[in-house]
């Protein structure tokens, strides 16, 4: 298998390039210099996602946030009485 593989590759990289990917780079990077521009756009759009995060979590916590007071949790993973144990889990009523 690891044969077939490297027998593969070396074949591979005895082919010559394709001759399109010539300039392939040089348009890539126009590419990129074109949507330079945009970068204002995209600061537009992240300072409205942080404007709206913001403001579902203010009203989120002042208008629809209702106290709840703390209770104490029967479970407690190092305590003397572990009903969640696998031992007791699987022994059932005993």
């Amino acid at each position: 298998m690891q044969d077939d593989l490297d027998r593969a590759l070396a074949k591979l990289a005895a082919m010559p390039a394709d001759a399109r990917l010539e300039g392939l780079d040089v348009a890539v990077m126009a590419r990129i210099a074109s949507n330079a521009g945009d970068a204002r756009r995209g600061a537009r759009i992240g300072a409205a996602a942080t404007f709206c995060a913001l403001a579902m979590g203010v009203i989120g916590s002042t208008v629809l946030g209702v106290p709840v007071p703390a209770r104490a949790s029967g479970v407690a993973p190092f305590g003397v009485s572990v009903p969640l144990a696998p031992s007791t889990l699987l022994a059932g009523d005993r």
